[in-house]
């Protein structure tokens, strides 16, 4: 991992060099996302199988547990849409498309 990227990314760093959520594998049969696994350990706890780690620097690659929190699905879907970060188009590029369509 580099723990020297910009806004105090620690950038999990993978063999695909795509940003994605880093696994490490803990046993035989079992993976864990990296991020959630950095978080389990600053902070000496288990995460119930019900929640999920999310990122509050919309990087999925970062596994910086300052940058993580516990939420439900709901939660995370929730502050995605507040923070627009949802993978639909966005209403300014849907307008842009119909746009240029005609």
């Amino acid at each position: 991992m580099d723990k020297n990227g910009p806004n105090g990314w620690w950038i999990w760093e993978s063999k695909s060099k795509k940003i994605d959520y880093g696994r490490l594998r803990v046993s035989r049969t079992q993976k864990v996302k990296a991020h959630r696994l950095s978080y389990m350990i600053k902070y000496n706890m288990n995460i119930p199988s019900s929640l999920i780690a999310c990122h509050s620097c919309d990087r999925p690659n970062c596994v910086n547990p300052e940058h993580i929190f516990i939420g439900t699905p709901k939660h995370n879907s929730v502050v995605s849409a507040r923070k627009d970060r949802r993978a639909y188009l966005k209403l300014k590029d849907r307008l842009k498309i119909a746009a240029d369509a005609l």
